[in-house]
């Protein structure tokens, strides 16, 4: 490079950097900056420092996202009335002693997202009447003793995120404003004495995703007006006596996801006020007794995930408030004597998916408020009688998922008050008569998923209140007649995914509430008419995925107009390729198309459409409008677009006319007779025409008028005589078909290919036929 190349290029470089520092320290910062009113907005302007000359009226200031390094002091000394200052997202490593001195209006600085690594001593001198600082996602790593002097009004310090790894004893001294504090997601391995001391007003302190194995006794000496302390997914090994000293006020204690594997005695000394304890998810082995004494308050108290196999008697006593106690998904073998003993306000207990096999005699004694018990997801095999005695008030019991075989109708006998009985994914074999006869209130009853190879008559007697049955996949082939006696107040009956066969007439006829019926994916090949004759409450039917190939016609009669019987595109009742004349477009009592069938009006045994006026024929199976029909039930024959027997259309006339009354004998001969006359007239008219038009081919031109007019005349009469036929063969038609339709017996014993047929005549049909 010459010698005049290279000066060329140190003036571009000056010239550069020259407008940078200019850029930076401008005379006037609203050139550079969106000056309105008393914001001032510099967020990504490239600013590398805080600007000069920005107006001293300024109260909100936006300085984010700029590469600023470094705050000198009195940066901000002319900005008095400055009450928010915003500088998150810049490449801030570092605060200078009166950094942001003079800002005596500040309520809010926010630092986040920058790269300081330690908190100076006065780092913060001046800001009396700030109330918000926010340190969170930068590298903080110590905290010099009294970094926060001076903050008097301080009511929210947020820190979480920060490489954190201790906190020095009065290192938050002279906070005394301060309310909330999150220091959650550090690096934190304990807590010291006195580490919280000097801030009286502090109710939320946040610990959680730290990387604490212990805490001290007076770790938290000096918080009186905590409630809320969270420490959840730390390290935490042990709780040692005394842990939580003088948080006379705490409410809620999160302690879950640590590695607590004993809790000694006394080790919630003190917590007067404590309502909620959590410590799930830990490798808690036993409860030994007095672990939770002098907690007067406490209503929750949660153990579920852990390791205990044992919980010794009274390990929950002194426990005037507890109201609900969750021990799931554990390990617990059995259930001593007094486990539970005095806990009058207890209502919700838990103690499903653990590894108990038996439910001894009196096992929940005293609980004289427990309404809700959940004992799924366990290996029992045996409930003594009496096993729930004194539970007066329970209104739910949850057995599923266990091995019970035997309804332990004895054990349930005294639970008067319970609503809902859960006894699915067992494998309970039979339900005898009377199984549930105590359980007056009882509203939900769930067997889905068991063995039931027979359910007695009368199973389910004395279950008057109840409102939900389901019996899904419980491997039933056969139902009862009497199965369902006295459920009148049953709404909901699930029998979807059994072996079911046969459905029998008036094996639902109790069930005069019942809304929703699923009978869906069954092995079902034959329902009798009258099975859903008496559901006159029926809005949901499920009969999908069954193999039957025809339904009796009337199945539907009786029924509401609005029953519903798909969803979501799932056909509720697939035709299945039914037999009945090759019918593939709807089921009898149907209407509409293979993906969509309808039921028909309530009047109609077979329909074309919604609505009384819609339906078909009697003996129709298919039509598109009350007359003529289009397709006949099997054993009927469609004559003038009426179905007739088929005996019917294999007789001759003479031969109705024989079986007929004399006055109808009489009328057949007449016409017979006028019938044989019309037909010697149309014979004499057609030879005569068929003369004339041989004779016309030796006529001279000059007669051709007068054959024309003989051929003419011919034909007119040969076609009168066929009017004539034609008119009397539709008259005795008509009347053998009204003498077969008044002769019921008769039609009734025709065969035919429908399942049950039932032959309706609906008012004002009877004419038709």
């Amino acid at each position: 490079m010459t010698p005049k190349g290279f000066a060329f290029g140190l003036l571009l470089l000056a010239l550069c950097v020259s407008y940078h520092v200019q850029l930076a320290q401008a005379v006037d910062a609203c050139t550079v900056c969106t000056c309105s009113g008393t914001d001032v907005d510099c967020n990504a302007k490239g600013l590398s420092a805080v600007p000069s000359g920005i107006p001293a009226t300024t109260v909100t200031l936006f300085l984010s996202s700029n590469p600023i390094t470094s705050i000198p002091a009195n940066a901000f000394a002319t900005l008095t009335a400055l009450e928010s200052l915003r500088l998150y997202n810049n490449q801030i490593t570092g605060l200078s002693a009166n950094a942001f001195a003079g800002l005596s209006a500040l309520t809010l600085l926010d630092l986040k997202g920058n790269q300081i690594t330690t908190i100076p001593e006065n780092a913060f001198t001046g800001l009396a009447s700030l109330q918000q600082l926010w340190l969170y996602t930068n590298q903080i790593t110590s905290i010099s003793a009294n970094a926060f002097a001076g903050l008097s009004a301080l009511t929210q310090l947020w820190m979480y995120s920060n490489p954190l790894p201790n906190i020095t004893a009065n290192a938050f001294a002279g906070l005394t404003a301060l309310n909330s504090m999150q220091l959650d997601r550090n690096q934190l391995t304990s807590i010291v004495a006195n580490a919280f001391a000097g801030m009286p007003a502090l109710t939320d302190l946040e610990l959680q995703n730290n990387a604490i194995t212990s805490i001290s006794p007076s770790a938290f000496a000096g918080l009186t007006a905590l409630t809320y302390l969270n420490m959840v997914q730390n390290h935490i090994t042990g709780i040692s006596a005394n842990s939580f000293t003088g948080l006379s006020a705490l409410n809620e204690l999160y302690l879950s996801q640590n590695s607590i594997t004993v809790i000694s005695s006394n080790a919630f000394n003190g917590l007067t006020a404590l309502s909620s304890l959590y410590l799930p998810s830990n490798q808690i082995t036993s409860i030994s007794a007095n672990v939770f004494t002098n907690l007067p308050a406490l209503s929750s108290l949660r153990l579920q995930s852990n390791s205990i196999t044992s919980i010794s008697s009274n390990a929950f006593t002194n426990l005037p408030a507890l109201s609900s106690l969750r021990l799931k998904s554990n390990s617990i073998t059995s259930i001593s004597s007094n486990a539970f003993t005095n806990l009058p306000a207890l209502s919700a207990l838990d103690l499903s998916d653990n590894e108990i096999t038996v439910i001894p005699v009196n096992a929940f004694t005293n609980l004289p408020g427990l309404t809700d018990l959940k004992l799924y997801a366990n290996k029992i095999t045996t409930i003594f009688a009496n096993a729930f005695s004194g539970l007066s008030v329970l209104d739910s019991l949850d057995l599923s998922g266990n091995l019970i075989t035997v309804i332990p109708a004895n054990a349930i006998a005294s639970l008067t008050a319970l609503n809902f009985l859960y006894l699915n994914e067992n494998q309970i074999t039979n339900i005898p008569a009377n199984a549930f006869a105590s359980l007056t209130a009882l509203t939900g009853l769930f067997l889905q998923q068991n063995q039931l190879a027979s359910i007695d008559a009368n199973a389910f007697a004395g279950l008057t209140a109840l409102i939900d049955l389901d019996l899904r996949e419980a491997s039933i082939t056969v139902m009862p007649v009497n199965a369902f006696t006295a459920l009148t107040a049953l709404t909901s009956l699930y029998l979807s995914l059994n072996q079911i066969t046969t459905i029998s007439a008036n094996v639902f006829a109790s069930l005069t509430a019942l809304n929703y019926l699923d009978l869906s994916a069954n092995q079902i090949t034959s329902i009798e008419a009258s099975a859903f004759t008496r559901l006159t409450a029926l809005s949901d039917l499920y009969l999908n995925d069954n193999p039957f190939t025809t339904l009796p016609p009337g199945l539907f009669q009786g029924l509401p107009n609005g029953l519903y019987m798909s969803d979501s595109g799932d056909q509720s009742l697939k035709p299945n390729n039914f037999a009945v004349g090759g019918n593939t477009v709807a089921p009898p009592s149907t209407y509409g198309s293979v993906d969509e069938p309808f039921p028909c009006d309530t009047v109609c045994a077979t329909c074309y459409d919604a609505g009384s006026s819609a339906c078909c024929g009697v003996n129709c199976l298919t039509c598109t409008s009350s007359d003529p029909c289009t397709q006949c039930y099997e054993g009927y024959e469609m004559m003038s677009g009426f179905c007739l027997a088929s005996a019917a259309t294999n007789a001759s006339i003479a031969a109705v006319a024989s079986s007929a009354s004399i006055a109808s004998q009489a009328s057949a001969s007449s016409a017979s007779a006028a019938l044989a006359a019309s037909a010697a007239s149309a014979a004499s008219g057609a030879s005569a025409a068929s003369a004339a038009s041989a004779a016309a081919t030796n006529v001279p031109q000059g007669s051709s008028d007068t054959s024309s007019g003989a051929i003419i005349g011919g034909v007119i009469g040969g076609v009168l005589a066929l009017v004539l036929l034609v008119a009397l063969i539709v008259v005795l038609r008509r009347r053998r078909s009204s003498k077969a339709a008044s002769t019921s017996s008769v039609a009734k014993s025709r065969e035919s290919n429908v399942a049950n047929p039932t032959y309706e005549t609906r008012k004002g049909n009877a004419d038709l036929a």
